[in-house]
């Protein structure tokens, strides 16, 4: 992510993802790496525990 993108990104996270989930997508964003990597365990990706996207956005908001 550029600097040029990174603020209205940043705002965007601000109003449409829950708190709590506010760091991971912008872990998502600009490292993907370090992301994932709270998430293998014995040199696997452990699917079952990683939060989905729908329940990391918050679709409480009215635009």
């Amino acid at each position: 992510m550029n600097d040029t993108e990174k603020q209205p990104i940043i705002d965007w996270i601000e109003n449409n993802v829950k708190t709590q989930h506010r760091q991971n997508i912008k872990e998502i964003l600009t490292n993907p790496y370090q992301y994932i990597r709270k998430y293998i365990k014995d040199g696997d990706i452990d699917i079952t525990v990683i939060p989905k996207l729908s329940e990391m956005l918050d679709f409480s908001k009215k635009s």
